[in-house]
């Protein structure tokens, strides 16, 4: 008894030409299929997430999960209305042209329209780079859909290096704040001391007392000097002037005497002014470090808001696009965010139609076709009797 293989194989045997045909008739059929497809080109490009926007100036250690999943989320926020918007005006074409296969509706490729794709962003396992696929029926449209999309996300990298010049310049501020609130409080500590020192001087003054005697003075060094010549002098004339009432030794000590008591009070007036002026100084040394405070702390302020504006941008196209027009011209810079890794260069082969997978197909059907007619042909031909 033969089996069924066998008697399969006698059947393609005495049928091979019908089977041959139906095989020439499946290859046509697959040839025809493929050129008459419109022929579809792949662009692929790759970028790397060198590091977080927002963490330019922080600390970037931290949990490798939350990393992982901030940085997929970035690469993931780029396909959105507002990108396809500007693709399509930098490729110049309609945005209806243009679709991101995460949001949009794919757009249909037609050999007399072929200046249109199809878009792909898509995040690489567990690392930090993306792909960006375009495809389109024209190869050199679909690659400069692919720069296009690089070009409009490396936009990101001059929002964050003015930030990170922000982030810069506020630590810089809350450096210099630091100093001057340390600044601030020694002087409003001096201010306060010769305020008082000088409330008690004029307490002092006014009790009729004599200006030499005032314990703030107690410890200058030259006021106490000429305070001993003049007791010294003073002896020495009161022992003259015991002797001689008026010969010239005692007339020489008195002018001496005199010169010394006119500098102890010359010196008094110094002091007095000086401790006056001491005060005036620490005011205006005050008044001058709050102002500084002030106007660092404001700077600050307007750069916090600055900052977060520059941070929201990272993610709002359209406030992205307004940031980098309006500017501040010395905060231009560019920091390493989104790098470029493999730009998209023109691919000549199509990725559909396959002309192996049509052949192949048309190889099945043109097999199974031929079996048709063979097995027809045998239900037709009259059975011997």
């Amino acid at each position: 008894m033969s089996s069924p293989l066998h008697f399969y194989l006698q059947f393609i045997r005495k049928n091979i030409g019908l089977f041959c045909l139906g095989i020439l008739i499946g290859l046509l059929i697959g040839l025809v299929a493929y050129w008459a497809t419109p022929k579809v080109y792949r662009a692929k490009g790759t970028f790397l997430i060198d590091r977080l926007p927002f963490r330019i100036v922080q600390d970037n250690s931290g949990d490798a999960e939350t990393e992982r999943q901030l940085v997929q989320s970035l690469i993931l926020s780029i396909p959105g209305e507002e990108m396809r918007n500007a693709v399509a005006a930098r490729v110049g074409v309609d945005p209806t042209d243009i679709a991101f296969t995460q949001h949009d509706r794919s757009v249909s490729f037609s050999s007399d329209h072929p200046l249109c794709a199809n878009i792909e962003v898509t995040a690489t396992r567990n690392s930090r780079l993306g792909v960006v696929t375009a495809e389109s029926s024209d190869p050199e449209f679909a690659t400069k859909v692919v720069n296009a999309v690089f070009s409009e996300v490396e936009v990101i990298n001059k929002i964050a290096g003015r930030l990170m010049q922000i982030q810069s310049r506020l630590k810089l501020g809350q450096t210099e704040s630091e100093n001057l609130v340390q600044a601030l409080a020694a002087v409003s500590a001096e201010r306060i001391k010769y305020k008082e020192q000088n409330d008690s001087l004029d307490e002092f003054l006014a009790k009729k007392n004599p200006p030499q005697a005032f314990p703030a003075f107690s410890d200058d060094a030259t006021l106490n000097n000429l305070k001993t010549q003049l007791i010294l002098v003073s002896s020495e004339y009161d022992a003259l002037a015991a002797q001689d009432t008026f010969g010239g030794k005692l007339a020489g000590k008195k002018a001496e005497l005199d010169g010394l008591r006119l500098q102890v009070q010359r010196h008094i007036n110094g002091l007095v002014a000086g401790l006056r002026l001491s005060l005036q100084i620490a005011g205006t040394r005050e008044a001058s470090f709050k102002k500084d405070l002030d106007d660092v702390q404001q700077q600050s302020a307007s750069f916090e808001t600055l900052a977060a504006q520059l941070a929201k941008g990272i993610g709002d196209f359209r406030l992205r696009e307004e940031l980098i027009k309006e500017g501040d011209a010395s905060l231009v810079s560019e920091a390493s965010v989104i790098v470029v890794v493999d730009p998209a260069y023109t691919m000549r082969i199509p990725v559909r139609p396959s002309l192996p997978l049509d052949f192949g197909f048309g190889l099945l059907f043109g097999f199974a076709l031929g079996g048709g007619m063979a097995y027809l042909r045998t239900q037709l031909r009259p059975h011997s009797a």
